[in-house]
């Protein structure tokens, strides 16, 4: 909790303001997995199989444990946080980590299924991201709005 100062024509007034936004959280958690992806990549240099591999867990971990945490709360099915985890796990994490992992010896942008090569996968993966962390803005632009409005 922090105070804040709030400026009126007449005295400076003190109000709480708080600050417990799970869904700024859950940002910062993705700011963390998108650094480590980088400095895992400049590690690893030599040995970027194993440099992906890692990161796809990193995604797949930092999805599972917001969607393991954001169903705790009542009516999660109705937030944008939830089904962009969802479709970011189903449709990109996992599918990539597989694809990985069946074609290890192949270079991923070698790889082609129905068409779709894997540097495609990896680009559509990305704006997949993308789309997921626009929900998890939604969610922190309502839930401030919610809790200005019961400050109130």
């Amino acid at each position: 909790m922090r105070l804040r100062l709030d400026a009126s024509p007449r005295l400076w007034k003190v109000r709480e303001m708080k600050t417990n936004n799970r869904f700024r959280n859950y940002m910062r958690i993705e700011v963390c997995v998108i650094l480590l992806v980088l400095l895992c990549f400049k590690l690893m240099p030599d040995n970027k199989r194993m440099a992906s591999v890692i990161t796809s867990m990193l995604f797949i971990l930092s999805s599972a444990g917001i969607l393991f945490w954001e169903v705790r709360f009542p009516q999660f099915i109705k937030r944008a946080t939830f089904w962009g985890n969802v479709i970011f796990l189903l449709i990109s994490a996992l599918p990539i980590f597989l694809i990985r992992l069946a074609f290890w010896e192949m270079p991923f942008e070698e790889i082609q299924i129905l068409g779709v090569t894997g540097a495609q996968m990896h680009q559509a993966s990305s704006y997949v991201f993308f789309l997921m962390l626009i929900c998890l803005f939604v969610d922190s632009y309502k839930e401030n709005q919610r809790m200005n409005k019961a400050a109130h």
